[in-house]
């Protein structure tokens, strides 16, 4: 037989029974006729022959044979060697002798930019024998050659990959020995991660960060890397286990963070994520309200996009406004952008407010969690801290510490009766603080009418009302010019009243008692200061000197849990001399007893003669002085006194704006709650707060 060329070899690294082996798979040139052995030897020397396999026919096909050696025969060899010699003789075949190598490149970390960058150890493979190194990809098998790199080896494309989530690739070493191409054994599959992690939802939790990736998680991935970015800076990474979704964090909620993700396994990491902002700032609602009984607006404090109740529903916030129909109880909120959700703001449409309704075709105002049609026609109950002795009419029952209120009967019969039954009970109020709080017991549980307003608050009735601190009176005082009668011939001129100045006088309550001008009642509280209590003119049992300014409203029996102010059924004339009845002046009655204040008001109001019992005070100031209660408001923010029965459209009227305009807020022991629906002819009460929308 002639001599043939080996053109090829590849080695290959195994393990059979246990033991590890090499297996050399030999290609010629030509088609092998006879037996042959495949020799593999340390030395080029055919005449040195190190190990010698003897084939059978049936290990030879054409021209492709193999071999197979143990490791630990050849792992002591510098160098191998192949070639061929006839079976059973020493006669060598092969026209050449061919290098051979057993070198498995070793790859310590792989990483992925715009390509793939592979780090080999060449501290225990300095192999310089060989020509290139050769990456291979699974079927359908792919090729990627380069010089052996001392350090690195790059490949520019990641094309080849497709969209794959990983590959597995092994790696070999390659030379041309004598005109023959060898392969060294391969690497074991190495690993690469190429696609970066998707992230489907990103949700921040106070100082936790939740996210969900989208799709499986590549098998050879050992952690998840997480890099959060401030301004363009990477300020915080995070090796997470590949099961874990959670992050925790210490974050700044007035920076903006973004968060980036790789997947990581023993070789490398894959791309990195685009990256995501972080909210960490839950959404902020500025204020409620509610167009409908059903519908609730939110002015919340920037726009963009809102999650509700965990993404069954999601809003878009043009100019920050939410408006959501069917509103609940209470929503869960966050602000999203893209992929990232902030924390979660709970928001309960219970918004305490005084929403209008009608009823029986009167316009009722009652104070509730949201929009009411129409109010319950069960009675209404309410614990009530108060010194107050039982009461039962059949509009209000108070006993046991409760207040029921007969609602059936109260919005079907007349104002007057119910008003009545409301007054009677507070006859029953052993001191002021008990009185007010069965008035803020009403006033907060009732539905009340436009005409209830003044009524309720101040007992305003029939030409009288109750004065309560914050409260002032407005004193407008005249004097009396006298015209000579000489004088009255010759001219135009007549006797009369005329005005002088305006002094408001604030209502305080020290200790059980509403007083006056808190500085000289404290002085009188304290025995400093003693204001003598009036005398009837010498000789009179029906009349009273009266007052001359606030000092006079101070002696000691005029301090009482319960002041009232009177109006006369007929002002003084402007051209008489004055009055010293208090049936013919604004008198103010102050008592620690309701019933005999109600009793001194019904004989002022019949001028009936008075009866000046130390049960009840009287005092009115002298000429014809006018007297007019007034309450603070405050208009944008500003305060403001009004005369009581000062309504909205009368601000609206101020302010030269349409009603509409205006937002007003009420103070209640709860709270200041917004007035919905408002009419023009409200009354105003005191704190009251007026915006302009």
């Amino acid at each position: 037989m002639s001599k043939i060329k080996i053109v090829e070899v590849q080695i290959t690294a195994g393990t059979k029974n246990s033991e590890g082996y090499y297996k050399f798979d030999v290609y010629t040139d030509n088609s092998v006729t006879e037996l042959v052995s495949i020799i593999i030897s340390d030395s080029n020397n055919t005449k040195n022959i190190r190990s010698l396999t003897k084939l059978d026919d049936g290990n030879w096909g054409n021209n492709y044979g193999y071999c197979s050696v143990l490791k630990s025969d050849v792992e002591e060899c510098e160098q191998l060697y192949v070639f061929l010699i006839k079976k059973d003789s020493t006669s060598v075949l092969s026209e050449n002798v061919v290098r051979l190598f057993t070198h498995t490149p070793t790859i310590t970390g792989c990483t992925l930019e715009n390509g793939l960058t592979l780090k080999m150890d060449r501290t225990n493979d300095n192999f310089d024998i060989a020509q290139r190194l050769d990456v291979v990809f699974p079927p359908p098998i792919k090729i990627v050659s380069a010089v052996p790199p001392k350090c690195s080896f790059d490949l520019p494309s990641l094309n080849i990959w497709g969209d794959e989530p990983e590959v597995d690739i092994t790696l070999r070493y390659y030379m041309e020995d004598t005109n023959a191409r060898v392969y060294s054994a391969s690497s074991d599959k190495i690993p690469v991660l190429l696609a970066a992690p998707e992230i489907e939802k990103l949700e921040w939790e106070t100082d936790k960060l939740k996210f969900t990736l989208k799709g499986n998680i590549p098998k050879s991935t050992e952690q998840i890397i997480a890099y959060v970015w401030l301004r363009g800076e990477q300020v915080h990474s995070e090796k997470l286990d590949k099961s874990s979704r959670n992050i925790q964090l210490s974050l700044d909620s007035n920076e903006d963070y973004e968060i980036s993700f790789c997947f990581k396994n023993k070789y490398g990491v894959s791309k990195m994520s685009k990256r995501l902002p972080i909210i960490t700032q839950a959404p902020v609602v500025l204020s409620i309200r509610f167009t409908s009984p059903t519908t609730a607006v939110l002015q919340m404090s920037s726009g963009g996009q809102y999650d509700i109740d965990n993404g069954k529903e999601t809003k878009f916030a043009k100019d920050g406004v939410i408006e959501i129909s069917n509103a609940p109880k209470e929503i869960n909120l966050r602000k999203i952008v893209g992929n990232s959700y902030s924390s979660v703001t709970k928001v309960g449409l219970e918004v305490p407010g005084y929403y209008s309704f009608e009823e029986a075709q009167k316009m009722f105002w009652s104070l509730s969690g949201r929009p009411i049609s129409s109010f319950p026609s069960t009675d209404i109950t309410k614990e009530v801290s108060a010194e107050l002795d039982e009461y039962t009419s059949k509009y209000f029952v108070f006993s046991s510490g409760k207040l029921t209120i007969k609602w059936s009967n109260v919005k079907s019969d007349s104002i007057s009766d119910v008003h009545k039954s409301f007054a009677e009970m507070l006859e029953k109020a052993k001191n002021y603080d008990s009185l007010k709080a069965l008035i803020s017991a009403v006033v907060e549980s009732m539905p009340l009418r436009k005409d209830d307003f003044l009524f309720y608050h101040y007992g305003a009735d029939n030409g009288y009302i109750d004065l309560h601190p914050g409260m002032s009176l407005l004193v407008e005082y005249s004097v009396y010019q006298n015209i000579p009668e000489e004088d009255k011939k010759t001219s135009d001129k007549c006797s009369g009243y005329i005005g002088t100045t305006t002094v408001r006088y604030p209502i305080v309550k020290r200790g059980e008692n509403i007083t006056f001008e808190p500085y000289a009642s404290s002085q009188i509280d304290a025995k400093a200061f003693i204001i003598p209590k009036p005398k009837p003119p010498i000789g009179s049992k029906t009349e009273l000197s009266g007052a001359a300014g606030v000092l006079d409203l101070l002696y000691a029996g005029f301090q009482a849990p319960f002041v009232r102010l009177v109006y006369p059924l007929e002002y003084l004339s402007r051209e008489g001399e004055g009055s010293v009845l208090c049936s013919d002046n604004i008198t103010l009655l102050a008592s620690s007893n309701r019933s005999s204040l109600n009793e001194a008001t019904e004989k002022l109001r019949t001028k009936s003669s008075p009866s000046y019992a130390n049960s009840v005070a009287y005092n009115y100031f002298r000429g014809r002085a006018s007297v007019i209660p007034q309450v603070q408001i405050f208009v944008c923010g500003l305060p403001q006194w009004v005369s009581l029965a000062t309504t909205l459209g009368d601000i609206a009227a101020q302010l030269s704006c349409n009603l509409s305009q205006l937002q007003l807020l009420r103070s209640f022991d709860s709270g200041f709650r917004s007035v919905v629906d408002v009419n023009s002819q409200m009354p105003l009460l005191a704190g009251d707060r007026i915006e302009v929308k």
